[in-house]
Formats: structure tokens, C-alpha cells, sequence
């Protein structure tokens, strides 16, 4: 009986998967596919936003549910906690100060995403570290304090900047997909692949660590070990995400806790769920952000901010 209320469950999610990637794909303006124009545009805009919407909404997603476990806060993702803040302060500073020589294969924008997302996750160990015992709301907070320090810094580098820096820094703290090619696409994969490995080869791990570190200990599961994989490589795969799409908010708070409210609490199906879930998810808010507007497209970061900030203030008044 369960088997087939999970295959239903599955079914459906897949059913919001398949009208996302249809939606995505068709939303706006008709194309003409005897036209070679039209088809260049289908698999070099429409198709590439997609596939880099769905990668980037996985791995946001399999981060937010790998962070409320080993927080054990339902309200940790890499944006509240600070981490997509980090890493975009991270790669606001190269935008503005890009160094003259380049680096094979990744842009500088990443390697400043990168940085400052591992910085920020830093920031949050000590502070846990040091709060344990009042750890569910201590982390939330310095999470909070983290993003204000970061959009502040972030404002300062606009400020100072040129009409072209501040223009380019404020369009990209907005969170979009849009895209031109495949190259995006291209370099977020290997980080997609990176983040649904770790989150099934721990999924076990994960499970114990829902009741408390001291059972997960007497289990024989090395927390901070996993504790540190994970934040490392998440780290990284978050840094790919805002680097190449900016900050897009609130995807690893809202779609493991919806999903975990369907399918239960083990992370070989959760973790399942958030690969479709997630990338379903930003696909779909994507793909709305172009329809709102006959004129123009919003980002859609703009989009996910929204729902996600009435989405966190519903759980803040439920908890």
C-alpha cells in the first residue's frame, strides 16, 4: 500500500516536472520551427535555460535538505544561512575588480563565488560551534546578520563602482538564467553530478543524523566528517549556481520542506524528489518570470524571492 501511494506521489511530481520543461520550452512568443532562426533560438535559449534551471534547482534544493538535516532546522538552505550571500559578495568583487589574466575553464566570478561561500560557512561553524546548545535559532540569526553584512558590502562596491559595474552588479544580484548557449550549462553539470553523489552516498548517514548527533555517534556515523564533506562540496556547488545564475533565493528552503511533508522523512527518496522537485521547481518560476510581463521578462530571482519570503514567514508564525 505504501509502494503504490509513493508511485502516485512520484507520478505526480513527474506530471509537474513534464508541464515545467513544457512550459519552459513554449512560454512566449511562438516559434516557427521551419525557421532556422527559430530553431537556433529553441536550443541555444529555451533549451539551455531549462537544462541550466533544472541542474541549478537540484542542487539548490539537495543543499537545503542536506543542510536541515545536519542542522536539524527545517528553516537552514544555503540562502538563509548565508552561503549564496558569501558566495555573491564573492563574485560581486570580481565583477568589479576582474583581474587582467584569465583562468582555464572557470571564470574569476566562480572562484569569488567559491570563496565567499566557504567564508561564509566558516562564519556558521564558529558560530555553531560556540552556540551548540542553542543552535537552531543562534544559526537562523547569524545567517540573517551574515546576509545584511553582504548586501551591505555588496551596495558598497555598486556604489563605488561605474554606471557600467553598478548596472551589470545590480541585474546580477537579481538571480537569472538567461543565457545565450550551452557553455552554463555545460559547467554547472559536473557540480550536479558532484551534489546528488554525496547526498546518496550519505543518504544512511543522513537518516541516523535526524535523531541527534550522540545516536548518530553510537552508530558509528563520524558527523563532522560528513559534516565537513558536505560543506565543502555543497559550498562548491552552490559557488557554480551564483556565479553563473546570481543569488536565486529560497529553492533549498521551500522544496525539501514541501517534500518531506509528501514523502517522509528518508533521504534515498527525498533526495530523489528534490532532483525532480527542485529542478522542476525553478524551471516552472522561470518560465513564469517571462510570461508575467507581454513587454519584458523579470528575473527570476525576483520570483523565488517572493514566494520564498511569504513561504518563510508561514513557517516562522507555524514554529
Amino acid at each position: 500500500m505504501y509502494s503504490v501511494n509513493l508511485n502516485k506521489k512520484f507520478f505526480l511530481l513527474l506530471l509537474f516536472l513534464g508541464f515545467s520543461i513544457y512550459f519552459g520550452l513554449f512560454a512566449g512568443d511562438k516559434l516557427d520551427f521551419s525557421n532556422e532562426n527559430d530553431i537556433a533560438v529553441f536550443f541555444n535559449f529555451r533549451l539551455s535555460r531549462v537544462l541550466l534551471g533544472f541542474f541549478a534547482g537540484t542542487i539548490l534544493a539537495l543543499g537545503g535538505l542536506s543542510f536541515q538535516t545536519i542542522f536539524q532546522n527545517e528553516l537552514a538552505s544555503p540562502y538563509t544561512l548565508g552561503i549564496a550571500s558569501g558566495a555573491s559578495l564573492g563574485a560581486a568583487f570580481f565583477i568589479k575588480f576582474q583581474p587582467a589574466f584569465r583562468i582555464p575553464y572557470f571564470s574569476w566570478e566562480f572562484v569569488g563565488a567559491f570563496s565567499g561561500a566557504l567564508l561564509s560557512l566558516i562564519f556558521i561553524k564558529s558560530v555553531f560551534a560556540i552556540k551548540r546548545s542553542d543552535s537552531r535559532f543562534t544559526i537562523l540569526l547569524a545567517g540573517i546578520a551574515f546576509n545584511f553584512i553582504c548586501t551591505s558590502m555588496i551596495m558598497v562596491l555598486q556604489y563605488i563602482g561605474d554606471i557600467t559595474h553598478s548596472f551589470k552588479l545590480a541585474r546580477w544580484t537579481m538571480g537569472s538564467l538567461d543565457l545565450l548557449d550551452m557553455e552554463p550549462v555545460l559547467k554547472m553539470f559536473p557540480f550536479f553530478i558532484i551534489v546528488i553523489y554525496v547526498v546518496f552516498s550519505y543518504s544512511r548517514e543522513l537518516d541516523i543524523m535526524l535523531y541527534g548527533n550522540e545516536l548518530a555517534h553510537t552508530k558509528g556515523v563520524d558527523v563532522a566528517k560528513i559534516e565537513n564533506r558536505f560543506f565543502i562540496l555543497i559550498s562548491i556547488a552552490v559557488g557554480a549556481v551564483v556565479s553563473i545564475c546570481g543569488p536565486i533565493g529560497f529553492i533549498g528552503l521551500m522544496v525539501p520542506h514541501i517534500l518531506r511533508l509528501v514523502f517522509g522523512y528518508k533521504h534515498n527518496i527525498l533526495g530523489i524528489a528534490s532532483i525532480i522537485g527542485g529542478g522542476a521547481f525553478l524551471v516552472f518560476c522561470d518560465a513564469l518570470s517571462r510570461s508575467l510581463f507581454s513587454t519584458n521578462q523579470i528575473p527570476v530571482g525576483i520570483v523565488t524571492s517572493l514566494l520564498g519570503a511569504t513561504f518563510f514567514l508561514y513557517m516562522l508564525l507555524k514554529k
